[in-house]
Protein backbone atom coordinates (compact mmCIF):
# COMPACT_ATOMS: atom_id res chain seq x y z
CA UNK A 1 0.00 0.00 0.00
CA UNK A 2 1.78 3.43 -1.00
CA UNK A 3 0.58 6.31 0.96
CA UNK A 4 1.70 9.74 0.29
CA UNK A 5 0.88 12.78 3.37
CA UNK A 6 0.32 16.39 3.23
CA UNK A 7 0.36 18.67 5.88
CA UNK A 8 -2.06 21.36 5.31
CA UNK A 9 -4.52 24.28 7.45
CA UNK A 10 -7.04 24.39 4.23
CA UNK A 11 -8.30 27.43 5.28
CA UNK A 12 -9.85 27.71 2.90
CA UNK A 13 -9.71 24.77 0.92
CA UNK A 14 -8.83 26.07 -2.54
CA UNK A 15 -7.58 25.86 -6.42
CA UNK A 16 -3.90 25.67 -4.89
CA UNK A 17 -4.60 23.18 -2.72
CA UNK A 18 -6.58 21.20 -5.40
CA UNK A 19 -3.46 21.03 -7.95
CA UNK A 20 -1.48 19.93 -4.32
CA UNK A 21 -3.08 17.05 -4.14
CA UNK A 22 -3.61 16.03 -7.66
CA UNK A 23 0.41 16.66 -8.03
CA UNK A 24 0.91 14.33 -4.81
CA UNK A 25 -1.04 11.50 -6.12
CA UNK A 26 0.65 11.61 -9.69
CA UNK A 27 4.20 12.08 -9.05
CA UNK A 28 4.52 9.46 -6.12
CA UNK A 29 1.82 6.70 -7.58
CA UNK A 30 -0.49 7.00 -4.56
CA UNK A 31 -2.87 4.93 -3.71
CA UNK A 32 -3.55 6.74 -0.66
CA UNK A 33 -3.40 10.86 0.30
CA UNK A 34 -3.42 11.23 3.77
CA UNK A 35 -4.34 15.20 4.93
CA UNK A 36 -2.83 16.10 8.50
CA UNK A 37 -4.77 19.21 9.23
CA UNK A 38 -4.81 21.95 11.68
CA UNK A 39 -7.80 21.93 13.92
CA UNK A 40 -10.10 24.54 14.65
CA UNK A 41 -6.61 27.23 15.27
CA UNK A 42 -4.13 27.69 13.13
CA UNK A 43 -0.48 28.00 13.06
CA UNK A 44 -0.21 32.30 12.30
CA UNK A 45 -1.95 32.26 16.11
CA UNK A 46 -5.54 32.31 14.41
CA UNK A 47 -9.11 31.09 14.33
CA UNK A 48 -9.63 28.88 11.13
CA UNK A 49 -12.12 30.86 9.29
CA UNK A 50 -14.19 27.88 9.39
CA UNK A 51 -14.61 24.73 11.91
CA UNK A 52 -12.66 21.80 11.05
CA UNK A 53 -14.79 19.40 9.90
CA UNK A 54 -15.68 21.44 7.59
CA UNK A 55 -12.63 21.85 5.91
CA UNK A 56 -11.81 18.48 6.10
CA UNK A 57 -14.76 17.56 4.13
CA UNK A 58 -13.71 20.00 1.31
CA UNK A 59 -10.68 18.36 1.54
CA UNK A 60 -12.27 15.06 1.02
CA UNK A 61 -14.06 15.96 -2.12
CA UNK A 62 -11.05 17.12 -4.16
CA UNK A 63 -8.74 14.24 -3.37
CA UNK A 64 -7.65 13.35 -0.08
CA UNK A 65 -8.88 9.84 1.17
CA UNK A 66 -8.22 10.41 5.18
CA UNK A 67 -7.55 13.47 6.94
CA UNK A 68 -6.25 13.56 10.99
CA UNK A 69 -6.55 16.46 13.47
CA UNK A 70 -3.04 17.99 14.27
CA UNK A 71 -4.09 18.65 17.79
CA UNK A 72 -4.35 22.67 18.68
CA UNK A 73 -1.02 22.54 20.67
CA UNK A 74 1.51 21.81 17.74
CA UNK A 75 -1.08 23.61 15.29
CA UNK A 76 -0.47 26.56 17.00
CA UNK A 77 3.11 26.66 17.69
CA UNK A 78 6.19 28.14 15.65
CA UNK A 79 6.88 26.55 12.56
CA UNK A 80 9.49 24.16 14.52
CA UNK A 81 6.92 22.72 16.78
CA UNK A 82 4.18 22.47 14.17
CA UNK A 83 6.15 20.62 11.75
CA UNK A 84 7.95 18.40 14.58
CA UNK A 85 4.19 17.67 15.52
CA UNK A 86 3.10 17.23 12.10
CA UNK A 87 5.74 14.80 11.10
CA UNK A 88 5.98 12.77 14.72
CA UNK A 89 2.16 12.45 13.70
CA UNK A 90 3.07 10.29 10.76
CA UNK A 91 5.69 8.36 11.95
CA UNK A 92 3.42 7.01 14.48
CA UNK A 93 1.02 6.01 11.62
CA UNK A 94 3.81 3.72 10.09
CA UNK A 95 1.64 3.66 6.93
CA UNK A 96 2.77 6.57 5.23
CA UNK A 97 6.30 6.38 2.33
CA UNK A 98 5.92 10.12 1.33
CA UNK A 99 5.60 13.36 2.41
CA UNK A 100 4.52 16.13 -0.17
CA UNK A 101 4.97 20.14 0.44
CA UNK A 102 4.36 22.37 -1.57
CA UNK A 103 7.68 25.25 -1.31
CA UNK A 104 7.95 28.04 -3.52
CA UNK A 105 11.27 26.88 -4.79
CA UNK A 106 11.74 23.35 -4.39
CA UNK A 107 15.52 22.38 -4.07
CA UNK A 108 15.43 19.30 -1.78
CA UNK A 109 19.07 18.53 -1.35
CA UNK A 110 19.64 22.28 -0.43
CA UNK A 111 17.00 21.86 2.05
CA UNK A 112 18.45 19.02 2.92
CA UNK A 113 21.99 20.36 3.69
CA UNK A 114 20.35 23.65 5.52
CA UNK A 115 18.07 21.29 7.81
CA UNK A 116 21.76 18.93 8.82
CA UNK A 117 23.11 22.44 9.74
CA UNK A 118 19.72 23.44 12.14
CA UNK A 119 19.90 19.96 13.28
CA UNK A 120 23.35 19.14 14.25
CA UNK A 121 23.86 23.50 15.39
CA UNK A 122 27.37 23.45 14.85
CA UNK A 123 29.27 26.07 16.66
CA UNK A 124 29.56 28.27 14.59
CA UNK A 125 25.55 28.59 13.78
CA UNK A 126 25.17 28.77 18.04
CA UNK A 127 27.40 31.51 18.19
CA UNK A 128 25.90 33.50 15.45
CA UNK A 129 22.85 33.03 16.59
CA UNK A 130 23.51 34.00 20.32
CA UNK A 131 25.24 37.30 18.89
CA UNK A 132 22.20 38.32 16.68
CA UNK A 133 19.66 37.46 19.55
CA UNK A 134 21.29 39.70 22.28
CA UNK A 135 21.56 42.88 19.38
CA UNK A 136 17.29 42.38 19.50
CA UNK A 137 16.76 40.42 16.47
CA UNK A 138 13.59 38.74 16.01
CA UNK A 139 14.41 34.87 16.65
CA UNK A 140 12.96 33.46 13.19
CA UNK A 141 15.46 36.18 11.60
CA UNK A 142 18.19 35.86 13.98
CA UNK A 143 18.40 32.05 13.28
CA UNK A 144 18.07 32.45 9.41
CA UNK A 145 21.06 34.52 9.99
CA UNK A 146 23.12 32.56 11.86
CA UNK A 147 22.19 29.41 9.17
CA UNK A 148 23.92 31.81 6.70
CA UNK A 149 27.22 32.49 8.42
CA UNK A 150 27.35 28.56 8.06
CA UNK A 151 27.06 28.47 4.57
CA UNK A 152 29.64 29.33 2.08
CA UNK A 153 29.67 32.90 0.40
CA UNK A 154 28.78 31.59 -3.04
CA UNK A 155 25.90 29.73 -1.32
CA UNK A 156 24.43 32.65 1.16
CA UNK A 157 22.60 35.01 -1.03
CA UNK A 158 20.70 32.09 -2.79
CA UNK A 159 19.78 30.62 0.53
CA UNK A 160 18.99 34.04 1.76
CA UNK A 161 16.53 34.37 -1.36
CA UNK A 162 14.97 31.53 -0.76
CA UNK A 163 14.23 31.52 2.67
CA UNK A 164 12.78 34.77 2.73
CA UNK A 165 9.50 32.55 1.22
CA UNK A 166 7.05 31.44 3.90
CA UNK A 167 6.60 28.12 2.45
CA UNK A 168 9.99 27.08 2.16
CA UNK A 169 11.00 28.14 5.96
CA UNK A 170 7.82 25.58 6.93
CA UNK A 171 9.58 23.27 4.31
CA UNK A 172 12.95 23.28 5.67
CA UNK A 173 11.53 22.72 9.37
CA UNK A 174 9.88 19.33 7.54
CA UNK A 175 13.12 18.24 6.36
CA UNK A 176 14.87 19.29 9.81
CA UNK A 177 12.13 17.33 11.65
CA UNK A 178 12.33 14.20 9.34
CA UNK A 179 16.03 14.15 10.54
CA UNK A 180 15.43 14.50 13.94
CA UNK A 181 13.00 11.60 14.22
CA UNK A 182 14.88 9.45 11.49
CA UNK A 183 11.57 9.41 10.05
CA UNK A 184 11.34 6.16 7.57
CA UNK A 185 9.80 9.29 5.25
CA UNK A 186 10.80 10.00 1.64
CA UNK A 187 10.07 13.79 1.34
CA UNK A 188 8.83 15.18 -2.14
CA UNK A 189 8.43 19.31 -2.68
CA UNK A 190 6.27 20.58 -5.00
CA UNK A 191 6.41 23.77 -7.21
CA UNK A 192 4.13 26.23 -5.14
CA UNK A 193 2.00 28.45 -8.08
CA UNK A 194 0.48 31.54 -8.30
CA UNK A 195 0.10 34.38 -6.18
CA UNK A 196 2.52 34.63 -2.82
CA UNK A 197 1.78 33.49 0.44
CA UNK A 198 1.13 36.92 1.90
CA UNK A 199 -0.68 38.59 -1.38
CA UNK A 200 -3.95 40.09 -0.02
CA UNK A 201 -5.14 40.91 -3.54
CA UNK A 202 -6.49 38.46 -6.14
CA UNK A 203 -4.97 38.88 -9.94
CA UNK A 204 -6.69 38.32 -13.06
CA UNK A 205 -3.81 36.52 -14.50
CA UNK A 206 -4.37 32.95 -12.29
CA UNK A 207 -6.79 31.01 -10.43
CA UNK A 208 -4.33 30.29 -8.11
CA UNK A 209 -4.79 33.28 -5.43
CA UNK A 210 -3.30 32.74 -2.06
CA UNK A 211 -5.32 32.00 1.39
CA UNK A 212 -4.99 35.46 2.84
CA UNK A 213 -6.67 37.02 -0.17
CA UNK A 214 -9.24 34.39 0.01
CA UNK A 215 -9.51 35.01 3.94
CA UNK A 216 -9.64 38.90 3.36
CA UNK A 217 -12.61 38.83 0.98
CA UNK A 218 -14.52 36.35 2.44
CA UNK A 219 -14.19 37.81 6.08
CA UNK A 220 -15.02 41.41 4.22
CA UNK A 221 -18.01 40.53 2.20
CA UNK A 222 -19.18 37.51 4.50
CA UNK A 223 -20.40 35.51 1.14
CA UNK A 224 -17.61 33.54 -1.23
CA UNK A 225 -19.02 35.11 -4.66
CA UNK A 226 -16.26 37.09 -5.59
CA UNK A 227 -13.75 34.62 -4.80
CA UNK A 228 -15.64 31.84 -6.96
CA UNK A 229 -12.89 31.70 -9.53
CA UNK A 230 -10.11 30.63 -7.03
CA UNK A 231 -12.23 27.76 -5.51
CA UNK A 232 -13.01 24.08 -6.61
CA UNK A 233 -16.46 23.86 -7.07
CA UNK A 234 -17.47 21.56 -4.05
CA UNK A 235 -15.40 24.18 -1.60
CA UNK A 236 -17.70 27.00 -3.30
CA UNK A 237 -20.97 25.56 -2.59
CA UNK A 238 -19.71 24.48 1.22
CA UNK A 239 -18.53 28.17 1.98
CA UNK A 240 -21.74 29.69 0.32
CA UNK A 241 -23.84 27.67 2.97
CA UNK A 242 -21.25 29.13 5.57
CA UNK A 243 -23.24 31.99 7.29
CA UNK A 244 -20.21 33.14 9.07
CA UNK A 245 -15.81 33.19 8.96
CA UNK A 246 -14.73 33.92 12.18
CA UNK A 247 -11.53 36.12 13.18
CA UNK A 248 -9.31 37.23 15.82
CA UNK A 249 -11.57 39.40 16.96
CA UNK A 250 -14.66 37.20 17.58
CA UNK A 251 -12.96 35.81 20.74
CA UNK A 252 -11.63 39.14 21.98
CA UNK A 253 -14.41 39.16 25.66
CA UNK A 254 -13.34 36.23 25.89
CA UNK A 255 -9.51 36.68 25.59
CA UNK A 256 -10.04 40.14 27.89
CA UNK A 257 -11.14 37.46 30.59
CA UNK A 258 -8.47 35.11 30.06
CA UNK A 259 -5.99 38.03 30.47
CA UNK A 260 -7.73 39.37 33.41
CA UNK A 261 -7.82 36.19 35.45
CA UNK A 262 -4.19 35.55 35.23
CA UNK A 263 -2.95 39.21 35.41
CA UNK A 264 -1.33 38.76 38.89
CA UNK A 265 0.56 35.59 38.17
CA UNK A 266 1.87 37.23 34.62
CA UNK A 267 1.91 35.04 31.57
CA UNK A 268 5.11 33.49 31.02
CA UNK A 269 3.75 29.94 31.75
CA UNK A 270 1.94 30.13 28.69
CA UNK A 271 3.39 28.75 25.42
CA UNK A 272 5.63 30.87 23.15
CA UNK A 273 4.99 34.15 25.96
CA UNK A 274 8.58 35.33 27.10
CA UNK A 275 9.07 37.28 30.54
CA UNK A 276 9.25 40.57 28.69
CA UNK A 277 5.82 40.22 26.25
CA UNK A 278 4.39 39.28 29.84
CA UNK A 279 5.41 41.86 31.37
CA UNK A 280 4.24 44.18 27.63
CA UNK A 281 0.52 42.90 28.36
CA UNK A 282 0.59 43.50 31.87
CA UNK A 283 1.58 47.48 31.10
CA UNK A 284 -1.03 47.92 28.36
CA UNK A 285 -4.22 45.54 29.74
CA UNK A 286 -5.83 48.70 30.87
CA UNK A 287 -6.04 49.79 27.46
CA UNK A 288 -7.58 46.29 25.99
CA UNK A 289 -10.64 47.02 23.41
CA UNK A 290 -10.15 44.61 21.15
CA UNK A 291 -8.01 41.47 20.13
CA UNK A 292 -6.45 42.95 16.82
CA UNK A 293 -6.22 46.65 18.15
CA UNK A 294 -4.08 44.64 21.67
CA UNK A 295 -1.50 43.00 19.13
CA UNK A 296 -1.11 46.50 17.63
CA UNK A 297 -0.09 47.67 21.42
CA UNK A 298 2.17 45.18 21.70
CA UNK A 299 3.92 44.82 18.80
CA UNK A 300 7.49 45.65 17.99
CA UNK A 301 10.25 45.23 15.91
CA UNK A 302 11.99 42.26 18.51
CA UNK A 303 8.17 41.19 18.03
CA UNK A 304 6.61 39.66 15.20
CA UNK A 305 2.70 39.92 14.77
CA UNK A 306 2.55 36.02 14.80
CA UNK A 307 4.13 35.15 17.59
CA UNK A 308 2.23 38.08 19.48
CA UNK A 309 -1.14 36.17 18.51
CA UNK A 310 0.16 32.53 19.01
CA UNK A 311 1.12 33.76 22.41
CA UNK A 312 -2.83 35.16 23.40
CA UNK A 313 -4.36 32.59 21.99
CA UNK A 314 -2.14 30.11 23.93
CA UNK A 315 -3.09 32.34 27.26
CA UNK A 316 -7.22 31.81 25.53
CA UNK A 317 -6.47 28.37 25.14
CA UNK A 318 -4.39 27.65 28.93
CA UNK A 319 -1.52 26.04 26.53
CA UNK A 320 1.46 26.13 28.68
CA UNK A 321 5.32 26.05 28.01
CA UNK A 322 5.39 22.80 30.31
CA UNK A 323 2.37 21.37 28.13
CA UNK A 324 5.02 21.47 24.74
CA UNK A 325 8.05 20.75 27.40
CA UNK A 326 6.00 17.43 28.09
CA UNK A 327 4.96 16.03 24.80
CA UNK A 328 8.16 17.16 23.01
CA UNK A 329 9.82 14.11 25.17
CA UNK A 330 6.49 12.01 25.60
CA UNK A 331 5.82 11.31 21.40
CA UNK A 332 4.35 14.92 20.95
CA UNK A 333 0.58 12.99 21.08
CA UNK A 334 -0.99 10.60 22.88
CA UNK A 335 -3.50 9.80 20.05
CA UNK A 336 -4.36 9.94 16.39
CA UNK A 337 -8.17 11.74 15.79
CA UNK A 338 -9.55 10.97 12.96
CA UNK A 339 -11.59 13.59 11.34
CA UNK A 340 -12.97 11.74 7.99
CA UNK A 341 -11.93 9.86 5.72
CA UNK A 342 -13.70 8.19 1.92
CA UNK A 343 -15.44 5.20 1.60
CA UNK A 344 -13.09 3.86 -0.60
CA UNK A 345 -10.23 4.71 1.71
CA UNK A 346 -11.76 1.44 4.11
CA UNK A 347 -8.63 -0.56 3.73
CA UNK A 348 -6.32 2.55 4.12
CA UNK A 349 -7.90 3.39 8.07
CA UNK A 350 -7.74 -0.55 8.56
CA UNK A 351 -4.10 -0.81 7.97
CA UNK A 352 -3.90 2.28 10.10
CA UNK A 353 -5.47 0.85 12.93
CA UNK A 354 -3.42 -1.93 13.02
CA UNK A 355 -0.14 -0.47 12.55
CA UNK A 356 -0.26 2.63 14.30
CA UNK A 357 1.83 2.86 17.46
CA UNK A 358 -1.42 5.07 18.77
CA UNK A 359 -5.05 4.37 19.78
CA UNK A 360 -6.49 5.63 16.35
CA UNK A 361 -9.79 7.61 17.58
CA UNK A 362 -12.49 7.69 15.33
CA UNK A 363 -15.55 8.25 17.56
CA UNK A 364 -15.22 11.47 20.56
CA UNK A 365 -16.30 8.35 22.74
CA UNK A 366 -13.37 6.38 22.04
CA UNK A 367 -11.48 8.60 23.91
CA UNK A 368 -12.78 7.02 27.41
CA UNK A 369 -11.77 3.20 26.63
CA UNK A 370 -8.72 4.14 24.66
CA UNK A 371 -6.96 6.92 26.70
CA UNK A 372 -5.92 6.01 30.18
CA UNK A 373 -2.77 8.18 32.02
CA UNK A 374 -3.61 11.39 33.44
CA UNK A 375 -1.40 13.12 30.92
CA UNK A 376 -3.38 11.53 27.81
CA UNK A 377 -6.36 12.22 29.46
CA UNK A 378 -5.41 15.60 29.97
CA UNK A 379 -4.07 16.08 26.68
CA UNK A 380 -7.91 15.31 25.12
CA UNK A 381 -9.38 17.20 27.24
CA UNK A 382 -6.99 20.19 26.56
CA UNK A 383 -8.08 19.81 22.62
CA UNK A 384 -11.97 19.51 23.49
CA UNK A 385 -11.94 22.72 25.97
CA UNK A 386 -10.34 24.66 22.33
CA UNK A 387 -12.83 23.54 20.67
CA UNK A 388 -15.15 24.74 23.23
CA UNK A 389 -14.12 28.70 22.62
CA UNK A 390 -14.37 27.82 19.16
CA UNK A 391 -18.03 26.77 19.21
CA UNK A 392 -18.72 29.37 21.90
CA UNK A 393 -17.07 32.46 19.39
CA UNK A 394 -19.83 30.83 16.93
CA UNK A 395 -22.35 30.22 19.22
CA UNK A 396 -22.44 34.38 20.03
CA UNK A 397 -22.36 35.22 16.10
CA UNK A 398 -25.07 33.08 15.41
CA UNK A 399 -26.99 32.68 18.21
CA UNK A 400 -27.32 28.91 17.50
CA UNK A 401 -26.44 26.30 20.41
CA UNK A 402 -22.72 24.93 20.26
CA UNK A 403 -21.96 21.25 18.69
CA UNK A 404 -19.80 19.84 21.15
CA UNK A 405 -17.11 16.86 19.81
CA UNK A 406 -19.40 13.90 21.21
CA UNK A 407 -21.93 15.53 18.61
CA UNK A 408 -19.96 15.06 15.60
CA UNK A 409 -19.68 11.89 13.50
CA UNK A 410 -16.71 11.35 11.66
CA UNK A 411 -16.99 12.58 7.75
CA UNK A 412 -17.36 9.71 5.16
CA UNK A 413 -17.86 10.58 1.60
Amino acid sequence: MNATAIIAEYNPFHNGHAYQLNAARNQTNADYLIVVMSGNFVQRGAPAITGKYTRAKMALLEGADLVIELPTLWATASAEYFASGSISLLQHTHCVQTLCYGCETPQEPFFQKLAHILHTEPDSYRTALSIRLKSGMPFPKARMDALFCCLPKDEQTPAHDILCQPNNILALEYEKALISFHADIHSLPIQRLGQGYHAKLFSSETELASATAIRTQLQKEGSPGNVKPYLPDSSYKILSKHPFYLSEDDFSQMLHYALLSEQKEGYAQFADCPYYLSDKIQKHISSYAYFSTFIQLLKSKDLTRARIQRCLFHILLNIRQTDLEYWKTHGYLPYLRILGFRKTAAPLLAELKKNSSLPVIIRASDSKKLLHSPQEISFWNQQQFADQIYEAALTSISGKASCSEYQQPVLIV
